[in-house]
């Protein structure tokens, strides 16, 4: 549970002042009762009266207190409220593991990949939040979410497999990242993923279905072939001077992973693949602006849903029996 003006918790001295002055006048009254009265049936009757005030004590006090967490704005659960946005995080997943530098497509996928976030972002940097996350074996916020299009462009372009401290691509445990940060820090959000599909691990639908209940969406961007390539060494200058192995000595073929890309997914349709020269940059970026659009125009507002009256209304319960009870007893 949260609160939405945790200020007012300052307010619960006086309910606590009251239970002391309470439990204070009860011991006080109790002492003084049992001096008086020495007959055990109007020792009891006057005990049982003084039991009756200190509990309705008790009962005003807690209505005091359920009035004091109203103000408070307790929030719990999620609420959501459709309604069209104009800036949202765009925010791009790069997969920065080592079956990226795979050349089946020009100049690589890891460079076509960049550069199709160069194209999109440029697109948006006027209007937008941009952010960029890379993974591997683990994933790293690169860029927080900034409109400045200079500085991300300039930490786009430094990527390379070598700054991630783990190796090996593994989708399911980035998707499980994404969903919790999809719910937190980066709302209103739309994610592109842009990846050859290969992970160690099993990507499941369900993390993707979570990141669309908080209020974004997830646009996956397959790069590779399926018959695959060798991942090349190149010295440094950039010249090719081996083939990377597995244990065995045998040249790694690395391939697209469409059916990881499908898994990862679902039944949602949010996904373009690009294994070969013949499709167009501008393809690719006209379905990503459609989605944009759409996600733009009929995306839903999460938020904490506000519970205040709920304590409001067992506030007032409680005042409603408090008052009718010393009431009776008046009368």
């Amino acid at each position: 549970m949260e609160f939405g003006r945790p200020f007012f918790s300052i307010l619960f001295i006086l309910p606590l002042l009251l239970l002391i002055l309470s439990l204070f006048d009860f011991s006080r009254k109790k002492k003084e009762i049992s001096s008086m009265f020495k007959d055990k049936e109007r020792l009891k009757f006057y005990l049982k009266t003084a039991k009756r005030n200190l509990f309705l004590n008790l009962i005003f006090i807690s209505a005091f207190s359920f009035l004091i967490l109203s103000l408070m704005k307790p929030q719990w659960g999620i609420e959501s409220i459709e309604r069209g946005e104009k800036k949202i995080n765009l925010v791009f997943i790069l997969d920065n593991s080592y079956s990226m530098l795979a050349e089946d497509i020009y100049p690589s996928r890891l460079d076509k990949a960049k550069e199709l976030i160069l194209k999109i972002s440029n697109l948006y940097k006027e209007r937008d939040n941009l952010s960029l996350i890379i993974f591997s074996g683990d994933l790293e916020i690169f860029v927080p979410p900034t409109m400045d299009f200079q500085s991300f462009s300039s930490y786009l372009i430094s990527v390379n497999p070598d700054i991630n401290s783990i190796q090996g691509t593994y989708f399911g445990k980035t998707l499980e990242s994404i969903k919790a940060l999809s719910c937190s820090s980066l709302t209103n959000s739309f994610f592109i993923l842009l990846s050859d599909g290969e992970s160690f691990d099993t990507p499941f639908s369900e993390d993707t279905k979570a990141i669309r209940k908080c209020g974004n969406e997830l646009f996956f961007i397959g790069i590779g072939t399926t018959e695959g390539a060798p991942i090349p060494i190149k010295n440094k200058d950039f010249k090719i001077i081996g083939w990377m192995k597995n244990s065995d000595g045998k040249t790694i073929i690395t391939k697209l992973n469409t059916v990881s890309i499908f898994n990862t997914l679902g039944n949602t349709k949010n996904y373009i693949i690009l294994n070969n020269s013949m499709t167009k940059d501008d393809e690719i970026i006209s379905r990503v602006k459609k989605e944009i659009v759409k996600f733009k125009k009929f995306r839903k507002r999460i938020k904490k849903a506000d519970k205040s009256v709920y304590f409001l209304y067992i506030a007032f319960i409680l005042f409603l029996f408090y008052g009718v009870n010393k009431y009776e007893r008046k009368t």
